[in-house]
């Protein structure tokens, strides 16, 4: 089946740009949340072994886009299962991508409402945050890889900087005693750190086809590659600053760690250059959400363009966003305790089912192939 045009055309990302936009999006909001807590001192470790968890599902994703080169996953879907299984795991990614759009909104809408506006009504602020990512998605993809290419290079000059201004705040015993925890604890802390952020990445099947079939495991990985190491970086910096336990405690850890940085009277309140590069990030993040729930609803309904459906999506975010939490307390139980299990099939069991049923229908045509080569000998 043929998909039915999504705009003007089929929009192009480049490869250096699909790279930016995963690392944007899998730093996203994991820099103000206290990721993989219930490790403690033994947080990196549970960094690393999330890391060897992700690196073989980012290769099963780079695969079932090679194996079907110049498709994304709306295309593959229903070329791989028929029509009727292909649109329901179509609409099953719209889905997630939908929830993680209004999961991502309300954790900034609290950060925003706790860090810096605690007078303003949440409402207000996803208001806009909404309608801003409602604009930037209408324009398209290339127009928020572009956003992303431009302000890529400042977003990590700016956390350079910020990593040698807390230097002098560093307390290596922080994390000793290695491996004090019991190994239940770090498994968990890394299951969490998978879900969240690195496997969030699978949404990227929506939106990045792949055009050659050796670059797109190649920009996975350089993007999961990179994206981690700003994670990996941000949260250990944060626990040798504030320590395990005001790291667990704290909603905004990473804000809190910053807020410590004093130099004099000339160089203070630095927490204003990480609120604008987690609040970048965070909005290419709903940006990405967004793009895919809509482009996966007009693939399901057969709609040509998905542009007139970003608005009511957008807005039907907000309203979820509003809705799903009664509290910040709330919110952080849910993506320690919930969020895991909720996002596993999503990022496991259908991407793995995809890629078995791709690599066995690609070893068919290869089959039937070969006796027609033959002939022509």
């Amino acid at each position: 089946m043929k998909s039915p045009v999504r705009g003007k055309g089929k929009e192009q990302v480049s490869f250096k740009q699909g790279i930016y936009l995963i690392v944007l999006f899998i730093i996203g909001s994991s820099l103000i949340l206290p990721i993989g807590a219930k490790a403690k001192q033994d947080l990196w470790i549970a960094a690393l072994l999330a890391l060897v968890f992700a690196l073989p599902m980012v290769v099963v994703y780079g695969r079932i886009l090679s194996l079907n080169a110049g498709m994304d996953l709306l295309e593959i879907a229903t070329r791989l299962f028929g029509t009727i299984i292909g649109k329901a795991i179509i609409l099953v990614y719209a889905f997630y991508a939908f929830t993680l759009s209004g999961l991502v909104l309300i954790n900034f809408g609290e950060f925003i409402s706790v860090v810096a506006i605690p007078e303003t009504p949440k409402l207000v602020i996803m208001f806009f945050l909404i309608l801003l990512a409602i604009w930037a998605v209408k324009e398209g993809i290339e127009v928020i890889a572009r956003m992303a290419e431009i302000y890529f290079p400042w977003i990590i000059i700016s956390a350079i900087v910020t990593f040698l201004l807390l230097s002098p705040k560093f307390e290596i015993q922080r994390f000793y005693p290695i491996l004090y925890q019991n190994h239940q604890k770090i498994f968990q802390a890394a299951i969490d750190l998978f879900s969240f952020p690195l496997a969030e990445m699978v949404l990227f099947l929506l939106l990045l086809p792949s055009s050659k079939q050796a670059s797109v495991v190649k920009q996975y990985m350089l993007g999961l590659l990179l994206g981690f190491f700003a994670v990996f970086t941000s949260i250990t910096t944060v626990m040798v600053v504030v320590g395990s336990e005001q790291y667990g405690a704290h909603y905004f850890p990473g804000f809190l760690a910053v807020q410590k940085i004093s130099i004099g009277d000339f160089l203070q309140r630095l927490e204003v250059v990480i609120f604008l590069i987690t609040l970048f990030a965070g909005f290419i993040k709903i940006c990405v959400c967004l793009l895919g729930a809509s482009r996966g609803i007009c693939h399901v309904f057969g709609f040509a363009d998905y542009r007139f459906l970003v608005t009511p999506v957008g807005f039907l975010s907000l309203l979820f966003a509003l809705n799903i939490y009664s509290s910040t307390k709330q919110m952080a139980r849910w993506a320690d305790a919930i969020y895991p299990y909720y996002a596993f099939p999503f990022q496991v069991l259908l991407p793995l089912l995809i890629w078995i049923v791709a690599e066995i229908k690609a070893r068919a045509e290869g089959k039937k192939g070969a006796p027609a080569k033959k002939d022509e000998g």
